[in-house]
């Protein structure tokens, strides 16, 4: 059910179809500007993606799953854009993360092989701290974001 309001909405088949037969709303609908086709292209995407990933949670084999189904998307991309640049970007099937690289001889964790302080939260997503009890402290997050970082 649409809803009044102001969108930014990338007009899908579903939308546009309840567009199509609502008669109670006025509608303002224009192109999307081909600059940022791209950034709004991509925002969309990944909307339905991140809710196709989520979705595919919770089987014995939902990482295979959702790796799978990016490395075919990937692969779409490659083939549509014929950029070689794309060949190499399949994610591999051991399914990890680079969470750090040092050198080898001028690092103090080389030296010690103790654990790298890390944030609990993650520096690419964002976090809303609300001060429960049951959630990290912003300022155990800044002093672990500050040993970690560059010195």
């Amino acid at each position: 059910m649409l809803q009044e309001g102001l969108y930014e909405q990338v007009i899908h088949e579903l939308l546009a179809k309840q567009l199509e037969h609502d008669t109670q709303f006025d509608k303002v609908v224009d192109s999307i500007d081909e600059a940022e086709a791209f950034q709004v292209l991509t925002a969309y995407v990944s909307e339905v993606l991140q809710k196709g990933l989520f979705h595919l949670q919770g089987s014995k084999e939902s990482l295979k799953a959702q790796i799978a189904l990016c490395n075919d998307i990937i692969a779409l991309v490659r083939k549509a854009t014929c950029d070689a640049q794309y060949e190499p970007s399949a994610i591999d099937d051991r399914a990890q993360q680079l969470l750090a690289l040092f050198h080898k001889q001028n690092s103090p964790y080389a030296l010690t092989k103790e654990s790298i302080p890390r944030p609990v939260t993650s520096l690419s997503a964002s976090s809303l701290f609300t001060g429960s009890v049951h959630e990290p402290r912003l300022h155990v997050e800044f002093q672990k974001e500050i040993q970690s970082s560059d010195r």
